[in-house]
């Protein structure tokens, strides 16, 4: 019996300066709810000596505050510090 479906609503390919490889990001939509939750396949590091920074809230209510706080979270990507690979993110 089927569990759950998700559907992929939107997908971003994204660069960040200094970096020398694209960071993937995800947008899901469960079918039949009105619920979004976005993943990104790496977390960033806040600070030097810090681990990385892993987001508590990542599902909304409506796209347009997902893409939102998606892009909230991936603005903070820098070579500076770096970012780790989220080994469960699937394109």
């Amino acid at each position: 019996m089927v569990e759950q479906v998700l559907e992929i609503v939107k997908r971003y390919e994204i660069t960040v300066e200094g970096l020398g490889y694209k960071v993937f990001a995800k947008i899901t939509k469960e079918y039949g709810k009105e619920r979004y939750e976005w993943s990104v396949s790496h977390y960033y590091i806040p600070n030097a000596g810090m681990g990385i920074y892993m987001p508590s809230a990542t599902v909304f209510n409506t796209f347009e505050e997902c893409e939102h706080r998606l892009f909230y979270y991936v603005d903070k990507f820098t070579a500076k510090y770096g970012i780790q690979e989220d080994p469960t993110f699937i394109k």
